[in-house]
């Protein structure tokens, strides 16, 4: 059986400060048209469509503000 590889230290600490913050990462499937209303919306600038980091931030950001409300 083959073993996984330990991650980077660096992922154990933002996994720590996650847990310790009460927050976690989710897998979340988008389309073209999540992306459309992210960038008609205002939460995603057209430039940044094609960029996952980007797309993830956005709708982060756009969940933390509609639970805010």
């Amino acid at each position: 059986m083959l073993k996984r590889p330990d991650p980077p230290p660096d992922r154990h600490r933002r996994h720590r400060a996650r847990v310790k913050a009460g927050r976690a990462c989710c897998t979340v499937e988008v389309d073209g048209e999540v992306i459309d209303f992210l960038v008609r919306t205002a939460w995603l600038s057209p430039n940044e469509a094609h960029d996952r980091v980007v797309v993830g931030s956005a709708i982060t950001r756009m969940l933390a503000a509609s639970a805010r409300r």
